[in-house]
Formats: C-alpha cells, sequence, structure tokens
C-alpha cells in the first residue's frame, strides 16, 4: 500500500478485510481471524523496512532515486502528465523493480486524500491508471482509494451511535451543522481544520477519538451493511473502493468467489 499515513493504511487495511471476510469462504473468513497472514500479508514486513507495512507517498521520489529509477517527465498518450498520473507511473516503476528483485507482490492499493482538489486529482490517478499494466510487463493489480475530501469522511460514513451519549452527540452535531455528516460527508469542508464542518472536527464531535472506535465504524457485518456504507460512501469515493476490492483483490484471495458472487 501507498499512502499518506499510518491512519490510511489502518482505514484502507481494516475495509479491505472486512470485505475479504464477508465475501470471501468460511477458510478466508476463519484465517482472517487466527492467522491473517496467510490470507493476504501487506509487503514489505514492517520489521525490515521503516517499522511500517506500507510505502509513505511523501517519500515517492526519494524511493525511487533510491532504487536507480528515472521518473518520466512527458506525456501519457500524447496529452500533458498530471502530477496524479506522474505518481501513480513512478510506483508503477517501483513496484517493477521490487518483483524483479523478488518481492511477492500481486497488488498495489494507492491511497490518496482528494482534499480539496478532487476533480484534478482523480483525473490524474486516471490518466496513470490507464497505463498502470502498459508496456508488457507482468499485470498487476491496482485499487485506487481516494477518499474524498479525506479519510475521515470514510470513518463517518460508518459511525452508528453504541451509546445514548453518541446518540446524543449526534443529534446536537447535525443541528449544528445544518446537515448530517454520517449520511452527507460530502457536504463538509476540508479547507479550515479548526471548523466544525471539517471531517476530523465533525468525527471528534461525535466522540470517535481512537482507532478501536474507528474500527468498529468499519466494520461490515453483512450483505446490508455492505449495500448501506456503499450508499453513504457513493459521493466520498467509498462505494468505488469496496466494488475495486470486490472486483480485484477478493479473486487474488478467494478465485472462486467470482462465482458466488
Amino acid at each position: 500500500m501507498f499512502c499518506e499515513a499510518a491512519a490510511d493504511h489502518r482505514t484502507a487495511a481494516t475495509l479491505i478485510d472486512e470485505i475479504l471476510a464477508l465475501r470471501g469462504s468460511p477458510w478466508v473468513a476463519a484465517q482472517l481471524v487466527d492467522a491473517p497472514d496467510t490470507v493476504r500479508a501487506w509487503w514489505p514486513d514492517a520489521a525490515t523496512f521503516d517499522q511500517r507495512p506500507w510505502f509513505d507517498l511523501h517519500g515517492l521520489n526519494a524511493l525511487a532515486t533510491k532504487l536507480g529509477i528515472r521518473r518520466s517527465h512527458g506525456h501519457f498518450q500524447g496529452a500533458p502528465t498530471e502530477p496524479g498520473a506522474r505518481m501513480v507511473d513512478t510506483i508503477a516503476r517501483v513496484v517493477r523493480r521490487m518483483r524483479e528483485g523478488g518481492a511477492p507482490l500481486e497488488a498495489v492499493v494507492l491511497v490518496w486524500d482528494m482534499d480539496r482538489d478532487g476533480t484534478a486529482r482523480r483525473s490524474g490517478l486516471t490518466q496513470g491508471a490507464s497505463q498502470w499494466n502498459a508496456g508488457g510487463h507482468t499485470p498487476l493489480a491496482l485499487v485506487l482509494a481516494c477518499p474524498d475530501p479525506m479519510r475521515e469522511a470514510w470513518v463517518l460514513a460508518g459511525f452508528e451511535p453504541e451509546t445514548d451519549a453518541e446518540l446524543t452527540r449526534a443529534t446536537a452535531l447535525r443541528q449544528q451543522l445544518g446537515v448530517d455528516p454520517v449520511l452527507h460527508a460530502e457536504r463538509l469542508d476540508a479547507s479550515d481544520r479548526h471548523a466544525s464542518k471539517h471531517p476530523k472536527q465533525a468525527l471528534h464531535a461525535l466522540g470517535v477519538t481512537t482507532w478501536e472506535r474507528e474500527r468498529r465504524c468499519l466494520a461490515i457485518r453483512d450483505e446490508p451493511a455492505l449495500e448501506g456504507l456503499c450508499d453513504r460512501g457513493a459521493r466520498i469515493g467509498l462505494a468505488d473502493f469496496l466494488r475495486a476490492v470486490i472486483a480485484t483483490l477478493l479473486p487474488l484471495v478467494d478465485p472462486a468467489s467470482s462465482a458466488r458472487n
């Protein structure tokens, strides 16, 4: 996974595991509880690569330089290369080099907050993804995670009050904002970190202040829960991500899932 922070990795990885457990075979679901790395493993091993099982997008160019990789500065199919496309292309070159060195990589997940520039960022990612497996290289799966405006919106979409106190806070926040941040996270504003409509502030106002509580927001218990999450996440990039996991990553873990799903 290539992302910007540990929280991005935790969020995307948790959602992936939830989908694998829900849509995969009983064996897959059981292994994810008892021995998850027998089903999927995040590379590189946290013990051998900077103490984390994900690649930091902020250090992508430095990593490419370290591996002796020349980054593209040209055009994509005759069109000027957009920043997101250049990032995707660099990731492809980095991963191909690592595979040549024996890295057991089957898929890449790229998590990039859209912040206040969703249209341009998605356009660049789409441009880059169009050339992902170009050049005759061994195919490699790619899943894009584009939280809009940021990954906290995804956590908000999965929030359900667990206590009377949380219900009270949720009611008060809806009244304060004039919008339900759980049902309509796309109406929040990421421009001012300290504003009440900022996704981080909304999440904090609901009392979701620990990873364990966030994790419960991301749980997908059954098919109706998945459908509800896709409905609430249709305009914040979450539904697209969940569908991509089902279509792209699930068959890698459980080839028979295509027939069942």
